[in-house]
């Protein structure tokens, strides 16, 4: 081309960049199950986040109400696990479990009627463990002298209410549990700006 010269448009070629553009940014529509779990005594709040999700639903968001025995027959039909969150009251028996090993993202009542928007958090469903509520959200949990299994069942908890944990005490932590006040990490907290009021001792 030569200099000076101005780059011809091709409206034909422009129009196909658009509409590529424009299917980027469209959305695909976010399926919303509340799901009644047999056994568990119905209570008020999967009825509450229920009528929320209806009072909200939009081109972005599809609120649906299922049973128990509709869930097989819905992964019958392959739903994708980025665009489908199940709400569940009960976060065990099997259904909350088969729901866990497909990597849907499951959520709590209390997610949908809180303050926080949990439905459009960013990642693969897969990264996103099921979330109950979000009371510990900013938490940063450090365990001291627990055994593995311990820690692992405090750790599941923390992760289920929105915090989350530290294997090692940093100043991003904000909370350290100690099994006793004889472990190293106890009688180090001081220099990491720990208040000694944070420390919860089991």
């Amino acid at each position: 081309m030569a200099r000076g010269a101005v780059p011809m448009e091709f409206p034909e070629r422009n129009a196909v960049r658009q509409h590529s553009d424009e299917v980027k940014l469209e959305a695909m529509p976010l399926d919303v199950h509340c799901v009644h779990q047999e056994g568990v005594e119905f209570r008020a709040a999967l009825m509450e986040a229920f009528k929320v999700l209806l009072q909200n639903q939009s081109g972005t968001v599809r609120a649906r109400w299922k049973t128990e025995d509709e869930i097989p027959h819905l992964l019958s039909t392959s739903p994708s696990t980025k665009d489908t969150v199940f709400v569940c009251e009960d976060f065990h028996g099997a259904t909350f479990n088969l729901l866990r090993s497909r990597n849907f993202k499951i959520v709590g009542p209390e997610c949908i009627t809180g303050q926080q928007n949990v439905l459009h958090m960013d990642g693969d469903n897969s990264t996103n463990p099921p979330l109950f509520n979000t009371l510990l959200q900013g938490i940063v949990v450090c365990f001291s002298g627990f055994t593995v299994k311990q820690m692992k069942n405090m750790q599941e908890k923390i992760l289920l209410m929105g915090g989350s944990t530290s294997g090692s005490l940093r100043p991003s932590v904000t909370h350290l549990v100690a099994k006793s006040v004889n472990t190293e990490k106890y009688l180090v907290r001081e220099f990491l700006f720990l208040p000694q009021y944070e420390v919860s001792r089991c």
